[in-house]
């Protein structure tokens, strides 16, 4: 009996098995692994060079930071995201991103669309195989379908495990459950049966460059989902914040939308900027941290409001871990979210995982302001690098202090060897600055060797050029 989760999922969750369920292949685990194994060992990742000289900084800045073991768990996930993309190749289905997956062609919320992808390689297709060649081996398989960014990958496993009967194969998950209606009339999915878990399947949240680490906590990927037992972490609802309903809750990521004097959670619920205020700091009296995740866009929340609703939110909570464009799940079928009507419009495609809503912006605005609004507080290094569960539980380190020094999350993109000049990269903030020979040796050196020199290279450069290498990303602090 084996467990398979294909890719691509949260590279820092693994499903919480028992060892009498069987043997358990994470294969976005084992993807994940072999692109650090390449990054340390300073090998190619494959895919094509891109074409952009700002996209192949960004690679090779982000190559250095994952293959920097002694870095922490969040500026490595920032080198995952630029090497994930860069892995992209014509040929191929899909494109990664650190918390997301795209088709190529198409959208993941049409079976054509995916069935078209999963036919197609990807980035993943040798460590996707060898879990098919292994599973095969085995008389009864279950795939894990979590989520919408799995598909591709699902689907032609569960097509190479129908080629190969007699065997029992089993499909679970939350995405699985909603959607088997659709995906069981799909040919790879013909003679697969459904084991249901409509509210999801228990997960932990692990560092992925640390596999002998063990797990940090249990994860709550929605929430509306059962609270998990013990310490946790993850999604909280303002309703049960409200009500001090999140006992054992370490990180809490709270969803909300501004909207004038009240605020409203993801779902609708509403309260007062005081009543907000007084539950997070009940929350806080029993060790629990809150995020908050604001979304952009909602019924009765105008765009031109959103910069004095960001800023109310990052005045309650500990910190604005993101940004979002407020969408409209399918499951919603309510016509009003909070004290607001709605009219929702279906868009017809068989996977929707979203409908348009009636009157709201067009999501080209709501995103382009999304980014304005995130750019300051990117800046600062307060958002997480994507949705990725980790990044929500660790403390970004300190980025002011009374003497300038390098920013954290720079990384040397490329350097002359002739001239000892080279270019620094930003990895949150994607900035790629030119710096003079005394930066790029300083960059250069181990970080365990930094600390002593980063003053005294500072000190013998003159102000103009410390200024511009704070406005280019490469320094933070007070001078």
């Amino acid at each position: 009996m084996i467990t398979v989760v294909p890719p691509y999922g949260d590279p820092s969750l693994r499903l919480a098995h028992r060892p009498e369920d069987g043997e358990l292949i994470d294969v976005t685990a084992q993807f994940v692994a072999e692109l650090v194994a390449a990054a340390v060992a300073g090998r190619p990742f494959g895919g094509a060079e891109p074409a952009d000289r700002g996209a192949a900084l960004l690679r090779t800045a982000g190559a250095a930071a994952l293959g920097d073991s002694h870095a922490d768990t969040v500026h490595r996930l920032r080198g995952l995201g630029p090497v994930l993309t860069s892995l992209a190749a014509p040929a191929h289905g899909v494109h990664l991103r650190l918390d997301d997956l795209e088709l190529a062609e198409g959208t993941t919320q049409s079976s054509a669309d995916v069935l078209r992808a999963a036919a197609a390689p990807a980035p993943y297709q040798a460590a996707l195989a060898r879990a098919a060649d292994h599973a095969r081996t085995h008389r009864e398989v279950t795939v894990v379908i979590e989520r919408d960014q799995q598909l591709p990958a699902a689907l032609w496993l569960l097509g190479e495990l129908r080629a190969a009967p007699p065997r029992t194969v089993r499909v679970t998950g939350r995405y699985a459950t909603a959607c088997w209606p659709v995906l069981r009339t799909l040919p790879p999915c013909a003679d697969a049966t459904l084991a249901p878990t409509p509210r999801g399947l228990p997960w932990l949240v692990v560092d992925p460059f640390r596999p002998d680490a063990p797990p940090a906590l249990r994860w709550r990927e929605r929430a509306a989902d059962p609270r998990p037992h013990g310490s946790w972490a993850g999604r909280v609802a303002l309703r049960h914040v409200l009500a001090g309903d999140a006992a054992g809750a370490r990180t809490a990521v709270l969803g909300l939308c501004a909207s004038g004097e009240r605020v409203l959670g993801r779902g609708g619920s509403t309260a007062t900027w005081p009543e907000l205020a007084r539950a997070v700091e009940a929350l806080r009296t029993q060790g629990t941290r809150v995020l908050a995740e604001v979304w952009i866009g909602a019924p009765g929340c105008a765009p031109d409001e959103a910069a004095r609703g960001l800023r109310a939110v990052a005045d309650t909570v500990d910190r604005v871990a993101g940004l979002r464009v407020f969408d409209w799940p399918v499951g919603w079928t309510t016509p009003r979210w909070g004290p607001h009507p709605v009219t929702y419009e279906r868009t017809g495609l068989d996977l929707a995982r979203h409908h348009s809503l009636r009157g709201q912006p067009p999501p080209g605005e709501l995103t382009a302001l999304v980014t304005a609004l995130a750019a300051p507080l990117a800046r600062a290094g307060e958002l997480v690098p994507g949705r990725v569960a980790a990044a929500y539980l660790a403390t970004p380190p300190a980025r002011t202090g009374p003497d300038l020094g390098l920013d954290p999350d720079v990384v040397l993109g490329a350097h002359s060897t002739r001239t000892g000049k080279g270019i620094a990269v930003n990895l949150r903030t994607g900035a790629c600055t030119r710096i003079g020979s005394e930066m790029t040796e300083l960059l250069t050196r181990p970080p365990e060797r930094r600390a002593d020199a980063v003053r005294a290279v500072l000190a013998a450069l003159p102000g103009p050029q410390l200024s511009a290498l704070r406005d280019g990303d490469v320094l933070v602090g007070a001078a």
